[in-house]
């Protein structure tokens, strides 16, 4: 028998969505193998199915973190049995593809033991892809399956059925599942087609005497042939081999313990019936019981198999054996412990809501959910007669994070039922955010690296609408106040109300692209304000002997090196785009949050953002952005000038230059950069109580009305052309001096356009001279 390793095929492609069914989950595991391949290869939509079992066995393992956001666990409870498939399909852009086998999702199912699987396609086996679809479909209505799936199933059915080409007869493999007839008697059915049966070879971990017998009875015959393994998982008592069966003969599959068949513990549930014009070999998830074999739509397991019709190939080879001994290990029987029960749960419009799976009789719980290292009360919610219930929550401050779990659990007198709260929006919000996600999340924990920096200014130079998030930027010269903030988790008001309407029926227009937007706003959002709190990396100490420490040195390097070749293109490019108040903090962010990161001045960057904001229509946010941005270009000019300048400037942005400033201003790390040596209490006290050179140039122009020269004129007296200046003013009466109502672009004496140095110098100093006839002195800024 070919091996096949299913990372190998998740690994050939790249896929755009993945569903998976289990019985048994190991969770730590499949993130750290199955999602981590199945990201590489593009996957943006991850769904696992799993019985109850797999989702107690999640509960457990703390170290599986991405359950609700990089994928979907979504349990199956079953009435009268288990949902037993064990299955992924891979959907690509126009194809999709299909593993299906006895392989659960755990270190064993995927490494240890030996296992059968069978690969499909929407090109190659159209048929069986047929069948899988029909399976699909009938677990979405399946009355005795209790989940909150049928969408997804459905979606799943329709995709698969728009992939396949047109079905042809003679194909040789189809796909068999118990939400129907049942397993054995579809085997019955398609032997009776070849001929009729001749003998029957069975490999299973576990086993029902009764089933088997009844499969080779239904079949015709006398006897059958029972694998006996050279090692098996360990199974129940009694159920390791049909030991009371007078049918069974003991044989070993020589395909099964040749090479790897002889180290590996058995899980593989195989089952091959010659007949008189072929044989038929069934692979999947039934084992050789009652349950497996003979489920159907009221009772049993949910089995899905693939039957391989070959008309020309050659039965198994047996070799004669012993019946197995008995086995030193029992498996404990999940089924007869007392289980906690399950219920699922997700982000809705408002809140959290969902719906509790197994056994529930109260009609109020105390809901706890466990976030992180926190556990945090609810307090009591409603649960309706149909088990389900809306938990009113504002969404989650750290929810955005897009890591960790959140865990909800409900608890009324002895009743106890526990899930995992998912987030729908993630995966959108992954395919929106790209390979840049996780350099968010870095930035998100202040973690960034230059790396990191570089893929997110990649993302918003892509992506600049990303900077116009809905949420409002908070004013940053505002004192705070002493009361302590609301719980950012918790609206109080509400919580313990949770009857009514569902979400989507109290708001009609909150469809799912609303709550797509909104999902992904507010994760800009939180990404802004992350971005706006960085600060410069700590030095480590260095090991130059370390190689490992060497090459990240090394990679940091030339990602600060790309940073400092590509962010003035990018300022340039975005800058021109400022119309609104969300572009303006966002290139202002993004500056600072690159200098700080490169340790590069981007004074001149700064200049041009203050200068738009005086000439633009802005909020008070954005003004009280720039008021930053002006007191840090005074700081590290330190002159009278800047500091005249700068109280020129606050006045024009309607900021009170005798007003001090909150924290909250601040633009961590911006000003180490620009004026790492600077004192910024005494740069304010000195904005204060300066005069703007405006105020001083009006105070000139009345002087020499009268003959005189004002004292007090500190900014102008600092301006380096003073002296020349000083000698214009003392000429009588033919001084070159003019002053002006507001800076200009031409000599207000000939008309000739300024210079460009000598009409910045008039913008952003009020004074300048000109070739032509002089100076120029403005008595108002622009």
């Amino acid at each position: 028998m070919k091996a096949l390793d299913p990372i190998d095929l998740i690994s050939a492609h790249r896929w755009k969505r993945a569903t998976l069914a289990t019985y048994a989950l190991s969770a730590s595991f499949y993130e750290a193998v199955v999602v981590e391949a199945l990201l590489r290869q593009g996957v943006n939509e991850i769904a696992v199915l799993s019985d109850s079992l797999g989702l107690r066995m999640a509960l457990k393992e703390h170290g599986a973190v991405r359950i609700g956001r990089e994928y979907s666990l979504n349990p199956i409870e079953v009435s009268k049995g288990f949902f037993h498939p064990k299955l992924i399909v891979l959907e690509g852009e126009d194809e999709i593809h299909a593993l299906i086998g006895s392989a659960n999702i755990t270190f064993g199912g995927w490494s240890a033991n030996l296992e059968c699987i069978d690969h499909v396609d929407t090109v190659t086996s159209p048929t069986a892809m047929t069948g899988l679809a029909d399976f699909f479909e009938a677990l979405a209505i399946a009355d005795r399956c209790a989940h909150e799936i049928g969408e997804h199933c459905i979606g799943v059915a329709a995709r698969i059925r728009a992939a396949v080409g047109a079905t042809a007869p003679g194909e040789v493999v189809r796909v068999v599942h118990s939400l129907g007839p049942g397993i054995a008697p579809v085997l019955v059915e398609e032997a009776q087609l070849l001929g009729g049966a001749t003998s029957l070879t069975c490999v299973s971990p576990y086993w029902d005497a009764v089933a088997t017998d009844r499969l080779a009875r239904d079949l015709g015959l006398d006897r059958y042939f029972a694998h006996a393994p050279v090692r098996r998982v360990p199974a129940p008592a009694g159920l390791d081999w049909p030991r009371s069966s007078k049918l069974a003969h003991p044989v070993c599959v020589k395909n099964l313990v040749d090479e790897e068949g002889q180290d590996r513990d058995l899980h593989a549930k195989l089952f091959e019936v010659t007949c008189r014009q072929g044989r038929l070999i069934l692979c999947g998830s039934a084992n050789a019981t009652s349950a497996g074999l003979f489920g159907d739509e009221t009772q049993g397991n949910i089995e899905v198999c693939t039957l391989r019709i070959d008309r020309a190939g050659q039965p198994w080879v047996h070799i004669p054996t012993s019946a197995p001994g008995a086995p030193t290990t029992i498996a404990s029987d999940d089924a007869a412990e007392e289980q906690v029960g399950v219920l699922v749960a997700s982000h809705s419009g408002v809140g959290i809501e969902g719906r509790i799976l197994t056994s529930w009789h109260r009609a109020i719980a105390e809901a706890t959910i466990h976030f992180g290292r926190r556990d945090i009360s609810l307090g009591s919610v409603g649960v309706s007669s149909d088990r389900r219930f809306i938990i009113p929550l504002d969404l989650m401050e750290d929810e955005l994070s897009l890591e960790g779990r959140i865990q909800l659990s409900l608890v009324a007198g002895d009743e106890k039922a526990e899930g995992f709260v998912s987030v729908p929006d993630f995966n959108r919000v992954r395919a929106r955010a790209g390979g840049a996600l996780s350099s968010m999340l870095a930035a998100l924990k202040q973690l960034q690296t230059p790396d990191d920096v570089l893929a997110i200014l990649e993302f918003f130079r892509s992506n600049p609408g990303a900077f116009r998030s809905r949420n409002s930027f908070g004013g940053r010269w505002a004192a705070t106040s002493g009361t302590a903030p609301a719980d950012p988790v918790i609206i109080t008001d509400l919580v313990g109300k949770s009857a009514g309407k569902r979400p989507d029926e109290a708001n009609d227009c909150f469809d799912q692209t609303n709550r797509d937007e909104l999902a992904w706003q507010r994760l800009m959002a939180r990404l802004l304000a992350s971005i706006a709190k960085a600060r410069p990396q700590a030095d480590e100490i260095e090991d130059d002997e370390d190689p490992a420490e060497a090459a990240t040195r090394k990679r940091a390097n030339n990602a600060r090196s790309k940073l400092d070749m590509r962010f003035p293109g990018f300022f340039h490019e975005l800058s021109q785009q400022i119309n609104d108040d969300g572009m303006f903090m966002g290139v202002l962010r993004m500056t600072q949050f690159v200098s700080i990161t490169t340790g590069q001045d981007y004074s001149s960057f700064l200049e041009r953002l203050v200068q738009i904001a005086l000439q633009g229509d802005f909020g008070a946010g954005v003004k009280e952005a720039a008021a930053c941005c002006t007191v840090y270009l005074a700081a590290k000019a330190g002159d009278k000038v800047s500091i005249a300048t700068a109280r020129s400037r606050l006045l024009s942005l309607g900021i009170d230059p005798a007003e001090p400033i909150s924290q909250d201003a601040a633009l961590p790390g911006l000003l180490e950069v620009i004026a790492p040596s600077s004192d910024l209490p005494d740069i304010l006290s000195a904005i204060a109580s300066c005069r703007t050179i405006h105020e001083e140039i009006r105070a000139l122009e009345a002087g020499l009305s009268i003959g005189q020269i004002p004292i007090g004129l500190d900014s102008l007296t600092s301006f380096e052309s003073w002296p020349k200046l000083k000698r214009q003013l003392d000429r009588k009466p033919l001084r070159r001096v003019y002053f002006v109502e507001r800076p200009r672009r031409s000599c207000p004496k000939c008309n000739m356009e300024l210079l460009h140095d000598a009409k910045t110098q008039l913008a952003r100093h009020g004074v300048c001279e000109a070739n032509c006839h002089g100076f120029i002195l403005a008595r108002n800024s622009a």
